[in-house]
């Protein structure tokens, strides 16, 4: 992808340059190909049997569309006053907003992936119970200790606060 490249003539008003066209171009093809995933994502976590992950992967969908919707104005803004000094004082906050977002889109991931590795660690324990009690072999023990040590990891990974992390704007 090439840098963009514009300047503004103060009588005909701004001039873009065939690189900035063609990034122009790159950048459509780029949302709609995040947007295609996080439809994917949507309907993965919609044909989830568990509510808890199907619920929190819609909602994750919806704001991961909103920070693609945050991201596409902050560009925006930068395209419109390429020469402006105030320009990122006055992104400022949409650039906040989706620091915000998607702090809280990675929260909820963790959500769900700390409910999936439950599921299924319960359901590998279930099936254990029910191989040993009808004399089968069941899935390997390795198997269920290494989920149960990643389980503990994506834990580990939400739950220890962090020192650069100021969760007040979004609670």
């Amino acid at each position: 992808m090439e840098i963009p490249t514009s300047r503004t003539d103060a009588a005909a008003g701004p001039v873009q340059h065939a690189s900035t066209r063609k990034v122009g171009e790159d950048l459509v093809k780029y949302r709609e190909a995040r947007e295609r995933r996080v439809i994917d994502y949507l309907a993965d976590s919609l044909a989830t049997r568990n509510s808890l992950e199907a619920n929190v992967g819609s909602i994750n969908s919806g704001l991961m569309l909103t920070a693609l919707d945050l991201d596409e104005f902050i560009r925006q803004r930068f395209q419109l006053e390429p020469g402006d000094p105030e320009r990122l004082r006055r992104a400022m906050p949409a650039i906040d907003a989706l620091l915000r977002v998607t702090r809280q889109v990675d929260r909820f991931a963790q959500l769900q992936l700390r409910s999936a590795v439950a599921r299924r660690v319960a359901e590998s324990a279930e099936c254990n119970h029910l191989a040993a009690s009808s004399g089968t072999n069941g899935p390997d023990s390795t198997d269920i200790d290494a989920l149960t040590s990643w389980q503990g990891l994506a834990a580990q990974a939400t739950d220890e606060p962090s020192a650069d992390r100021d969760d007040s704007a979004i609670r």
